[in-house]
């Protein structure tokens, strides 16, 4: 950490720059900036999928990790949910700096201060010698650009998908790849929220998949919606307003920065603007971290499908976990049906697979949670249950205790699988 701040102050000295950025700054840029500015390697990679989709990922590499190990490392997919991206893995702390006491001591996790060092799980994972990919689906703010679509000039065509087509094209085309480019046979994946959901969709839909994801780590699983008390349901039982945006796909909640840091600089407003954003991102103002909620704001939304948001909505009120719904006319033409076909959970057949879930999270909701792992036919490795009324669904990505909460337990279970 030291040599990598040295560094950074040399190149500023030698430059004779004022501009160079303070890290909460570059907190606030790019996933390439971020990674490097911890003394990592980034690698960018464009994948592109059968139908023309070009998706941003980007691969952490640790130039210590030949000194470690003789052999190619365990590559590790990591993906964020609805409106985030994967930089959301790398901004909830100022740590996470390359660190090669952590790779030398990477089989002691216990001597690793997780609270520390480990908030990150990007940055965590890199430092213990995996090949980590920050992977981002189509329509948010890394992955919105197509072989032959304008997302402006081509906007109905560009932006007509769901997390369907997250599921079984954009997936499977990252898991290829990387497959591909490391000479791998099978790589770890973790998913929070959405990202975990395309991967039962996977999973169910095209079963070989799974001897190419071990383990599977599943964060907040939102498979089933039907305990969730939220206004989007409401809007999905308005038939005009439901129809309205699945017939005029588009873009929803593109990636800006929120035009408020003026107004809470002010010392009296200050306190109201932070209680105001501890809202917005849904996290617990006692287990947060209040500073870097403005690093966050930066990021969210980082974007998506209209079609992917009416797709959540109409899951609140559909008990089934199905496709997205286009209407009867629209339906019998995409699936030979007037009803959506249903995601078949028995058909999964990986048995390396495990769950985190919280008590206080209302999106992931508990009861929803048992009935995904009641319909699975196959034995999960580790359930992780947080029993923490106050733990919500992003606080396992922005809670100040995810370090030994969750990131320390998806440590543990990688381990069994290098």
């Amino acid at each position: 950490m030291i040599n990598t701040i040295f560094k950074f102050l040399i190149v500023c000295a030698l430059t004779h720059s004022f501009s160079c950025l303070t890290l909460d700054e570059i907190d606030q840029s790019d996933i390439q900036q971020i990674v490097e500015a911890r003394g990592f390697i980034c690698e960018p990679h464009n994948i592109v999928t059968s139908d023309g989709y070009i998706l941003g990922n980007y691969r952490i590499v640790n130039p210590f990790a030949p000194k470690y190990f003789d052999k190619p490392l365990k590559p590790v997919l990591i993906q964020s949910g609805f409106l985030g991206s994967a930089v959301d893995f790398i901004i909830n702390s100022p740590y996470g700096q390359l660190d090669e006491n952590i790779l030398a001591n990477f089989t002691d996790l216990d001597s690793i201060d997780f609270d520390l060092v480990g908030r990150d799980l990007g940055f965590i994972l890199a430092n213990l010698g995996y090949d980590v990919w920050l992977t981002n689906p189509r329509g948010n703010y890394y992955s919105s650009n197509h072989t032959t679509l304008d997302p402006e000039a081509d906007k109905k065509k560009f932006w007509s998908f769901s997390l369907d087509e997250m599921a079984l094209i954009d997936l499977p085309a990252m898991i290829d790849y990387v497959l591909n480019n490391t000479g791998q046979s099978s790589l770890g994946y973790i998913g929070f929220s959405r990202a975990s959901l395309v991967m039962f969709a996977l999973l169910s839909e095209k079963p070989e998949y799974s001897d190419k994801i071990s383990p599977y780590i599943s964060l907040a699983p939102p498979v089933y919606l039907t305990n969730v008390n939220s206004p989007i349901k409401a809007l999905a039982s308005t038939k005009f307003v439901a129809n309205f945006i699945r017939d005029h796909p588009g873009s929803c909640f593109n990636r800006a920065v929120t035009q408020v840091a003026g107004v809470c600089n002010n010392i009296l407003i200050k306190p109201i603007c932070d209680i105001i954003k501890l809202n917005l991102v849904s996290i617990d103002r006692e287990t947060a971290n209040a500073t870097r909620v403005d690093i966050y704001l930066s990021h969210l939304p980082a974007g998506a499908s209209c079609w992917d948001f009416i797709h959540f909505a109409q899951r609140m009120i559909n008990p089934e976990f199905t496709r997205i719904d286009l209407g009867p006319d629209a339906n019998m033409k995409r699936y030979g049906s007037k009803t959506p076909p249903k995601y078949n959970l028995k058909n999964i057949v990986n048995q390396n697979i495990a769950i985190f879930h919280s008590t206080g999270d209302t999106t992931a909701n508990p009861a929803d949670v048992k009935r995904l792992i009641d319909e699975l036919e196959v034995p999960l490795i580790e359930r992780v249950t947080i029993e923490d009324e106050k733990f919500s669904h992003l606080d396992f990505l922005f809670d100040n205790n995810i370090g030994h909460l969750v990131n320390k337990p998806i440590a543990k279970i990688l381990a069994k699988y290098r």
